[in-house]
């Protein structure tokens, strides 16, 4: 008899490591690996690249940043929701030689991997403190704080010399882990019984295939089993439109009311300046940031005509 394969779980993780020289290219340090954090930011731009946003890519810049100094008598931890560097300084950006698929062994491969490497070096004319770097993708541009967020670290203060150099090396490795307890329920979102034509990618003839399988909302196509469609519909598309909606769900779900925001539907908060925003609603820049970040990720996984009719209070239930 076959047996049922015990229940899995998608981790991206990261790990990477630190190597400094000096002018001379005599090496001064070399730090273990260590791990890193992928943010939540991250998960939209995947979200972009399974739709083929034709203005999206993958890794683009590595950025470093000089951080908070409060930080080194006051070591702070990296929050998933940041979205940008505290004092971001500099970014390189990281070319396609740059990036290597790497086989079971640590070795780069001709082939794809479920591993990436990506490095990058960076040489100062003066003295200089690191505190904390992020790598960034999507539509990101060499000016700082563009694009999306996929990983970040605050690490330990690094002083370099004038004409030091730091290479650094990020690996990140996309797994299948046994799940250890069935995940947390979420409280179910109004959204999850929408029809799924609400769903980008979704017409007539996927919705159609769809209820013929009973998956007639939001909530029940987050739930579905890819597989169970067997040469009905294309298994990636599938496993694409199922990880839209769960994304969707759950950015609906952890966005806050916030009374200046509420009246204001999706596709204004996308299209107006973030300092238009935090004046004409009395938003932080925090919470500004936030929102926009939660509109850009409905954005891409509901569709557009959709979301203009979406507002903050709608979604939040404060309308």
């Amino acid at each position: 008899m076959k047996k049922a394969s015990e229940p899995k779980q998608i981790t991206l993780k990261g790990v990477y490591r630190d190597t400094l020289t000096d002018a001379g290219g005599r090496c001064l340090r070399q730090w273990d690996w260590r791990s890193n954090t992928i943010v939540d930011a991250a998960w939209p731009l995947v979200a972009g690249l399974l739709k083929n946003e034709p203005d999206l890519s993958g890794l683009l810049f590595w950025a470093v940043g000089s951080g908070d100094p409060a930080w080194d008598d006051n070591p702070v931890t990296a929050d998933v929701a940041t979205i940008g560097l505290a004092d971001e300084i500099r970014r390189e950006p990281i070319v396609a030689e740059e990036i290597v698929f790497l086989d079971a062994e640590g070795a780069p491969s001709d082939t794809p991997t479920n591993c990436i490497e990506a490095s990058a070096a960076f040489t100062w004319q003066d003295d200089q403190v690191l505190r904390e770097f992020g790598l960034f993708g999507g539509n990101a541009t060499a000016e700082a704080g563009s694009g999306y967020l996929i990983n970040y670290v605050v690490h330990p203060r690094v002083d370099l010399a004038a004409g030091a150099r730091l290479f650094r090396r990020m690996r990140f490795t996309l797994k299948p882990e046994p799940a250890a307890s069935p995940p947390e329920q979420s409280p179910p979102h109004w959204l999850g019984n929408e029809p799924i034509r609400f769903v980008d990618g979704i017409g007539r003839a996927y919705a159609q295939t769809l209820a013929n399988a009973n998956i007639a909302t939001i909530a029940d196509l987050a739930a579905l089993e890819p597989v169970a469609f067997g040469d009905t519909l294309p298994l990636m598309r599938v496993v694409e439109l199922r990880a839209k909606a769960r994304l969707a769900l759950r950015t609906a779900g952890e966005i806050a009311p916030q009374a200046g925001l509420n009246p204001l539907n999706l596709r204004e908060i996308l299209v107006t300046p973030g300092n238009t925003l935090i004046a004409d609603t009395g938003a932080t820049a925090s919470q500004v940031n936030r929102i926009k970040e939660q509109a850009g990720a409905l954005q891409l996984t509901l569709d557009n005509r959709y979301i203009q009719q979406l507002t903050v209070g709608q979604l939040t239930g404060a309308a």
